[in-house]
């Protein structure tokens, strides 16, 4: 019994890496990303493309389609889940492969963001990606004023991933 559930959870969990692989190729990833006006849709979207960094790479044009979504919309509870969110996945994308310069830059500018999940996020992303990349000067800065962060849960989680660059 246990050895057929395994074979069932394994091959859901494949399934599962087809459609995510699948979701990429098509280019339902960007299309979402680029819906200002739809917080939801860049949430979904930074989600899955945060899912599918464990298994598949992502390229390049869909990660710095993340960094401007975290650029848009105001204070809303939706426009502030999707900022976080897209925070995360760039952060799961830094944890396998090397970040480019231009979405470094849009951590250290939404460093500044008004809410204290997004600012956590963004610690926790550039974090993640001084392990493959060499941070620049400007995201080093950003993340010693995150550690600097009057709000307990920032400065806990930016102490916590701490890059390996300081």
């Amino acid at each position: 019994e246990s050895h057929r559930l395994a074979r069932r959870a394994a091959r859901a969990e494949a399934e599962a890496a087809d459609a995510w692989a699948w979701a990429l190729r098509s280019g339902v990833f960007q299309s979402a990303l680029s819906r200002e006006e739809d917080p939801e849709f860049r949430e979904i979207a930074a989600r899955g493309i945060g899912r599918a960094a464990g298994n598949a790479k992502i390229p390049e044009g869909i990660v710095r389609g993340l960094a401007r979504s975290m650029h848009y919309g105001g204070r809303d509870e939706e426009s502030v889940r999707a900022r976080r969110v897209a925070a995360w996945a760039i952060g799961r994308v830094a944890e396998r492969d090397v970040i480019s310069v231009e979405v470094l830059q849009a951590l250290a500018r939404a460093s500044n963001d008004s809410s204290v999940l997004v600012r956590a996020a963004v610690a926790d992303a550039i974090g993640s990606a001084s392990v493959m990349t060499e941070l620049p000067r400007d995201a080093i800065r950003a993340w010693a004023h995150l550690m600097a962060d009057d709000d307990a849960v920032v400065h806990r989680v930016a102490r916590g991933k701490l890059p390996k660059d300081i």
